[in-house]
């Protein structure tokens, strides 16, 4: 599954590094999809200097640039992401160890930083001081950083040891100075990353800072969704990127301009490019040099000292005036350009909401929701422009309620309705918990861990948990779980590969035998008049049912499928495969019907039949629900999507209670069905 990272940051105000103690930044890099190494991921640095002016900021561009430079350096080839990062790592020491032998030493001791890098579904990570990082996972949160942050008594050691590990869709993870730890307290901390965006994070944080003083705080809130949930989530107006104290209009723009400055804190990507960066960096020396030679110009042209000041001053009002100029100008067109791009949206939905053909109207509409996508990182100030400018009649004035207006009309097409679950239980009195995979059976939820085995037990009456009282040490990884047809228990796929049976009179857990020949591999299981069917790659393995177990398996389709990436089986009388295209019928080996896969179900993890002649499909990287009914003819009925959840395992339908029960982010919830 490709991961992919959504990011918001947070970082204090300086108009001059003189005129601050410290140099405190936040930068992310990230590559375009076209660039060849893409596949290297994003790159994160936090940083802190507790070192005032020009000293402390050249100590925080050196680890800024080297990181950079060494990670993504063209030179390294093939060479993975962690090998490249290690790399990194020991280039930037070098680098330091450079500063000190050009005299610059008094930042060893007063340096905190943390560097990671995200590449697909792994993180590595480096620090050094007291910055912080936390992983937030499953409602639990996990520091990695070290729990005491050493300081550094040589460059060469300034970051030493990399940790690794591996991440999954629905993580946060937060990146920070110290400050921020000692003004918001780690629970605090934990209820706003984990459970909002980060746009939203950041906002909240910002709230929570408000009249504290910030000049020290430096923050990273990183999502990690795979691009299918990105597209899915729905966006909001609040930017991804936030400067505390930062001045909000042109004559502060225009100064920092003109004036021979480096803002301690600075936002760049690699978006703009290894060369926005390096023309910056080309050209900051060269306005110092002309901004000198002007005032020593002026100087010349006046005697004595106050003279010069008023020389000085003179001139700097004249840069300002000028730079302020060409602010103007340049935001003036982008502004024009940026609110026909808007109207241009417009025009393009009300035209594709008029299209009769569903998937030329789906393909239309998806055009315009990615175009406004593109428009979030200058949302806020579309909107701006949107609350003054006269426009069409019936067009929204925010960016996001015209994209909101588009996602409902998709929504409508998919046959999606959002629901709102409540909590039936939650496993947090069982640390390490990890509820993948549910059955329902006469009043009670089971919920099987993936990574052991281990079965709860969820009293519907009580909403209690109970682990069974069952060994299962031997199970291993869980692959697949499946309700016997009879109704008397659990069948577990284990990645073995090998199948349990868990029954529930007498609560008791074994191992079924297959002989010599032994179970194959397989993704998906299901039970059916009391035989069991295994998705085994691009076959169905049935496996009858005789006296002292089961036979071994014989091939059910005619052929191989044509199913491209079958993922999930259910097993009714007809056999069902899901598929990236669609949902398959087949009755005796033979293929009798389909249907095409609607946008968020195309990766159907989870397939099982009800008695309620309809078939339930999960998809996880969606987090949706789809319906489908078999009552006649195979035909799709909806979907849902559970608002608040961001990682949905598995879901069944009770039809006694007429209630979906789903496990989700580590906790077990329910809800009425609509369809």
């Amino acid at each position: 599954m490709e991961l992919i990272t959504r990011t918001a940051r947070l970082v204090p105000y300086a108009k001059r590094p003189k005129q601050v103690p410290s140099f405190v930044s936040a930068v992310v890099y990230e590559l375009t999809a076209d660039d060849p190494l893409s596949r290297l991921g994003s790159l994160f640095i936090i940083v802190e200097v507790l070192v005032s002016g020009r000293p402390g900021e050249d100590v925080g561009d050196t680890i800024i640039n080297s990181f950079q430079t060494a990670y993504y350096d063209p030179a390294q080839g093939d060479n993975d992401s962690l090998t490249r990062f290690e790399f990194a790592t020991k280039a930037t020491n070098s680098a330091l160890g450079e500063l000190v032998n050009q005299g610059n030493a008094s930042w060893i001791g007063k340096l905190s930083a943390v560097v990671a890098v995200q590449s697909d579904g792994e993180l590595h990570l480096t620090h050094s001081g007291s910055s912080e990082a936390y992983l937030y996972r499953h409602g639990a949160s996990t520091r990695i950083t070290t729990s005491t942050g050493s300081r550094p008594t040589g460059p060469a050691k300034t970051f030493g040891l990399v940790a690794s590990g591996l991440l999954e869709a629905g993580d946060h993870i937060l990146m920070a100075t110290p400050a921020l730890v000692h003004q918001i307290s780690l629970p605090k901390l934990h209820d706003v990353v984990s459970s909002t965006s980060p746009n939203t994070a950041i906002a909240e944080l910002t709230e929570l800072l408000k009249g504290s003083d910030a000049s020290r705080i430096a923050a990273l809130v990183i999502e990690v969704t795979t691009p299918e949930l990105a597209a899915l989530q729905v966006r909001t107006d609040q930017p991804s990127d936030v400067t505390l104290g930062a001045p909000d209009n042109p004559l502060e723009a225009a100064k920092l301009m003109a004036a021979p400055i480096a803002q301690a804190t600075m936002a760049t990507g690699l978006r703009a490019g290894r060369a926005a960066r390096s023309g910056w960096d080309q050209t900051r020396p060269k306005i110092k040099q002309v901004s000198a030679m002007a005032a020593e110009a002026s100087k010349s042209m006046w005697t004595g000292q106050r003279i010069a000041r008023r020389a000085l001053i003179g001139l700097a009002v004249l840069i300002v005036i000028a730079g302020g100029f060409v602010w103007h100008q340049s935001t003036t067109s982008a502004n024009d350009k940026l609110l026909t791009q808007y109207q241009h949206d417009y025009q393009n939905y009300i035209s594709a909401t008029q299209i009769t053909d569903p998937n030329s109207k789906r393909a239309a509409l998806t055009a315009v929701q990615n175009d406004l996508i593109s428009l979030t990182p200058r949302q806020t100030q579309l909107n701006r422009l949107l609350a003054k400018a006269t426009l069409v009649s019936g067009a929204p004035k925010t960016s996001n309620l015209l994209l909101a207006s588009v996602n409902s009309a998709l929504n409508q097409l998919d046959g999606l309705v959002m629901v709102t679950p409540t909590t039936v239980a939650n496993f947090t009195a069982f640390k390490g918990a990890t509820p993948s995979f549910i059955e329902v059976n006469a009043g009670s939820v089971y919920a099987v861990d993936r990574a052991n085995g281990t079965i709860y037990v969820v009293d519907l009456a009580t909403n209690l948990v109970k682990k069974a009282s069952v060994d299962t040490s031997k199970v291993g990884k869980v692959v697949a779980t499946t309700l016997s047809s009879t109704g008397d228990g659990i069948y577990l796929l284990t990645a073995q590969p090998s199948v349990w049976f868990y029954k529930f009179n007498g609560n008791s857990l074994a191992q079924l035998s297959l002989g010599l020949s032994g179970w194959e591999p397989a993704s998906a299981i299901s039970s059916y008049a009391g035989n069991l069917y295994l998705l085994s790659g691009s076959q169905i393995e049935k496996h009858v049912r005789t006296s002292t177990g089961f036979s071994p398996g014989v091939a059910y389709l005619s052929g191989t499928t044509t199913v491209p990436n079958p993922s999930s089986l259910a097993v009714d009388g007809f056999v069902y495969l899901g598929g990236s295209d669609g949902l398959y019928q087949y009755l005796a080996g033979a293929a009798t019907t389909s249907v095409p896969a609607r946008s968020g179900l195309t990766n159907l993890a989870r397939l099982r039949p009800t008695s309620a002649s309809q078939l339930i499909g999960v998809d996880s990287s969606s987090s949706r629900i789809g319906v489908w009914s078999d009552a006649t003819t195979l035909s799709f009925i909806g979907q849902y999507s559970l608002s608040g959840i961001k990682v949905l395992s598995d879901a069944v339908y009770d039809p006694t209670s007429k209630t979906y029960y789903a496990s989700a982010d580590g906790r077990i919830v329910s809800f009425q069905p609509s369809h």
